[in-house]
C-alpha cells in the first residue's frame, strides 16, 4: 500500500476535487495512541475535506507511524483507500485533458497543413497571374511602341517642318511615358538628332567660291553626305564625318561646332577614347588619324603604320 500512494504521490500533486466519505475511530485506547494522534487525525481530516489530497497523504503516513491500536488499522487502510481512489480520479481527469489536447493539436496540425497547401496553392496561382500580366504589358508596350513610331516615321519622311514636329513629339512621348529603350525608339531620336545636326550646320560649310563663278552653272555643285557620327563617352563632344572629307566636331551642350578639319580623303570610321578628349578616325579606309584636346584646342597626332588593306573596325582598349 505505501508504495502505490508514494508513486501515486509523485505523479500528482494537484488539489484533489472528490468529497470524501470516513469511519470515525471508535472505542479508542487512549493509552495506546500517542499524544498527537488526534491532531494528526484532525488535519488529516480537514485536508481532505479541502480536497488538499497531497497535504492528507502526509499526515495519514505520520498516523501510520504514530498509532499502535490494531483496530484502527482497517481505519487507517480506508483512509488510505479513499486518496488513492481521489488521486485515480484526478488522473484519470487529467488524462482525458491530455487526450482531448493531443486530438486537438492533431486537428489543428490538419488544419495548419490544408492552409499550408492552400496557400502554396494560391501563391502558384498568383505567380501565374503575374507572369501573364508581364506578357500583356510587354505586348502592350511593343504595341503602342510600334503605332507612335510608324506615326513618327510616315511623320519624318514627309519633309516638311510640321511633320518633323509630329515626329519630334511622337518619338519624345514615346520615349519618356512608354519605353525608352526600344530599338525603334532609339533609331528615330538618332534621326531627329542627325537631321536637326544638318539643319543647323552653318552656310559657309557647304559654300564653296569656286562652285559659284557661274551663277547659272549649278551642275557641278557636288553632295555632301554625312557620313559616320559618334559620341564622345563624357557626352561632352560629337564628331560628324562627311563624304567631302569634312570632319566637325560640335559641344553637345550647345550643338555649336567647335573644330572643322578639312581632309581630301572619305571619312568612315569615328571612335572616342572611353578615358579621355581623344578621337581616332579613318581616312579612306587605309589611313589613320588621331585628334585630341589638349590644353583647350583640337591637335593632331599621326600614326607611322601603313595598312595594306582597308580596315573596317577600329576600337579603343577600355
Amino acid at each position: 500500500m505505501s508504495s502505490r500512494l508514494i508513486l501515486l504521490f509523485l505523479l500528482l500533486s494537484v488539489s484533489l476535487t472528490a468529497q470524501t466519505t470516513r469511519t470515525p475511530f471508535e472505542d479508542c485506547d487512549e493509552e495506546l495512541l500517542c499524544p498527537e494522534f488526534s491532531k494528526i487525525l484532525e488535519r488529516t481530516l480537514h485536508f481532505l475535506d479541502n480536497n488538499e489530497g497531497g497535504k492528507a497523504y502526509q499526515q495519514l503516513k505520520a498516523l501510520e507511524a504514530c498509532t499502535q491500536c490494531p483496530e484502527h488499522q482497517d481505519n487507517l487502510d480506508a483512509l488510505s483507500g479513499e486518496i488513492i481512489r481521489l488521486f485515480e480520479e484526478q488522473n484519470n481527469s487529467l488524462q482525458d485533458l491530455i487526450d482531448q489536447a493531443e486530438q486537438q493539436n492533431e486537428e489543428l496540425a490538419a488544419t495548419v497543413n490544408a492552409l499550408e497547401s492552400r496557400t502554396r496553392a494560391l501563391n502558384a496561382e498568383r505567380e501565374k497571374v503575374n507572369q501573364q500580366l508581364a506578357i500583356n504589358e510587354d505586348m502592350a508596350r511593343e504595341a503602342l511602341v510600334n503605332n507612335y513610331m510608324r506615326r513618327a516615321r510616315a511623320a519624318f519622311e514627309s519633309e516638311d517642318a510640321i511633320g518633323k514636329k509630329d515626329a519630334t513629339w511622337l518619338t519624345d512621348f514615346t520615349y519618356h511615358y512608354v519605353d525608352s529603350t526600344h530599338h525603334s525608339v532609339r533609331l528615330m531620336m538618332r534621326d531627329l538628332l542627325y537631321d536637326q545636326i544638318l539643319a543647323d550646320l552653318p552656310y559657309s560649310l557647304y559654300e564653296e567660291k569656286d562652285y559659284w563663278e557661274d551663277e547659272e552653272d549649278y551642275t557641278n555643285i557636288p553632295e555632301e553626305n554625312v557620313v559616320t557620327v559618334s559620341w564622345s563617352e563624357d557626352q561632352e563632344w560629337l564628331a560628324v564625318g562627311t563624304s567631302e572629307g569634312r570632319l566637325l566636331i560640335f559641344s553637345a551642350a550647345t550643338l555649336e561646332l567647335v573644330e572643322e578639319k578639312q581632309l581630301d580623303v572619305y571619312i568612315t570610321i569615328l571612335a572616342w577614347n572611353p578615358g579621355e578628349p581623344t578621337l581616332v578616325y579613318l581616312k579612306d579606309f587605309y589611313d589613320v588619324g588621331i585628334l585630341s584636346f589638349v590644353n583647350d584646342q583640337w591637335q593632331d597626332r599621326s600614326v607611322n603604320y601603313t595598312f595594306d588593306s582597308s580596315i573596317q573596325k577600329m576600337i579603343w582598349d577600355p
